[in-house]
């Protein structure tokens, strides 16, 4: 009872205060992200972002007492996937180059992300093609 009470107040929260338009995945990402990092730093991620900015950012909170802590970014990459499944539906991946080691930028982000959904560890996604990602 007080997990459910918990989240519907996270579920309200994110509703009433996030500034763009959500799919599910991107709204359930948040709630997430609200409930485990608290509201204000909800606030914190989503003031003055867009949602393309906030997938980005979600990744910065992965520190306990000024250091990072590989679970937390384990899961704010969690939470990060989740987020863009969202912004995905607009993307063209036909229009992706060949990728190999020592690539970097969005394109090599985005396959990441893909290798992460389907099971694979590439490692940080920090689009750097490097031996994780291969």
């Amino acid at each position: 009872d007080f997990l459910r009470e918990d989240l519907e107040r996270y579920e309200r929260y994110v509703s009433d205060n996030v500034p763009f338009d959500m799919t599910q995945s991107m709204f359930d990402a948040l709630v997430s992200f609200a409930y485990n990092c608290g509201v204000g730093n909800l606030k914190t991620l989503i003031k003055d972002r867009t949602a393309d900015q906030v997938a980005d950012a979600i990744l910065l909170y992965n520190k306990g007492g000024g250091q990072v802590l590989q679970g937390l970014v384990k899961r704010r990459n969690d939470e990060r996937v989740l987020f863009i499944k969202g912004l995905e539906k607009n993307a063209n991946m036909e229009q992706l180059s060949t990728l190999q080691i020592g690539c970097k930028g969005e394109e090599v982000k985005q396959l990441q992300e893909r290798l992460y959904m389907i099971g694979y560890q590439p490692g940080i996604l920090d689009g750097i093609f490097g031996n994780a990602t291969e």
